[in-house]
């Protein structure tokens, strides 16, 4: 866009009586990219005038709303996490195919395994709150041969209520990318602090299961869980299953089978102190948890969980 074009829509922007929304509508999708890029960046330096600065987020979040409503977007996803690619914080998508692309191919020059999945604009509601039920607050948006910008996803619909577990599955994938493509743990240790600090303080849901005693006496019921065999560095371990919200347990495909199999499965909840209690009541059956198996599958032995334990 050229200079000329930038200062009439930010001479249009700051004297309109709409706020800029008409100037706005009648820009192309490139001027209204840049523009928007500028204005942040003017933002951030603290250099954008005081009228511009009260007028930024609401032509903002008009533009995306109606952005939104149109035509088919690529929303980049973590193949080590299978969650959405957490970027400086935010969840990245693309209005065209070859910014997607770009994304994806950025993203794998540094070691990250990227895929964009296309959605189609009757489809993004859903993914926003998808993102939001990840803990991640903001949207980085791309459009090929423009520059990007953010917007807060409160700006762009309302949560009655924040999603179970959002703070414990933004941390955990926050942690894992990092991890699993290659970055030493020791460079870890804040995001990792900070993930542990986080599950101090989260309910976790577990499939549990009443049992009789082979005695059939109803007295003697026992309480009993699913668990999860995996082989790590040669050695196999035990693992009890254990999910950040109630949701992601219900979509489980592990807990639907066993619901086919006709027993009554109940959901147990429980916190990070009491799961490492109920662990070691199993006389050493179990080797730790593992969060989230469908997608994060974060892995954590008794051992860790105690050393990392502040309740």
């Amino acid at each position: 866009m050229k200079f000329e074009r930038l200062t009439e829509l930010l001479d249009e922007i700051a004297s309109a009586a709409d706020g800029g929304i008409e100037a706005m509508r009648n820009a192309t999708l490139s001027e209204g990219f840049r523009l928007l890029a500028f204005l942040q960046d003017e933002q951030k330096n603290g250099s954008l005038a005081p009228q511009l600065s009260q007028r930024f987020a609401p032509l903002r979040t008009d533009f995306v709303r109606r952005l939104f409503a149109n035509g088919m977007f690529y929303v980049i996803f973590s193949a080590f996490t299978k969650c959405h690619q957490e970027v400086d914080g935010a969840a990245a998508i693309a209005v065209d195919i070859e910014a997607g692309k770009y994304i994806c191919r950025d993203l794998e020059q540094h070691r990250y395994h990227a895929v964009m999945r296309p959605a189609e604009h009757g489809e993004m509601p859903a993914m926003l709150r998808g993102i939001a039920f990840n803990g991640l607050e903001r949207i980085r948006l791309y459009k090929s041969g423009c520059p990007c910008f953010e917007v807060p996803l409160a700006s762009l619909f309302s949560l009655e209520e924040v999603p179970q577990g959002a703070a414990a599955r933004f941390t955990m994938l926050a942690f894992l990318q990092e991890l699993r493509r290659g970055i030493p743990p020791q460079e870890l240790s804040a995001r990792e602090k900070r993930m542990y600090d986080v599950l101090n303080g989260t309910t976790f849901f577990l499939p549990t299961l009443w049992e009789t005693a082979p005695s059939g006496d109803p007295s003697q019921k026992k309480l009993t869980h699913p668990c999860v065999q995996l082989t790590q560095n040669g050695q196999k371990r035990t693992l009890l299953p254990v999910y950040t919200a109630s949701a992601k347990l219900l979509g489980a495909p592990d807990y639907r089978k066993m619901c086919e199999a006709g027993k009554n499965w109940q959901i147990t909840q429980m916190d990070y102190k009491n799961l490492i209690r109920h662990c070691e009541h199993t006389g050493g059956a179990l080797d730790g948890i593992v969060v989230d198996s469908a997608d994060l599958s974060l892995v954590l032995s008794v051992e860790m969980l105690k050393i990392h334990c502040h309740i």
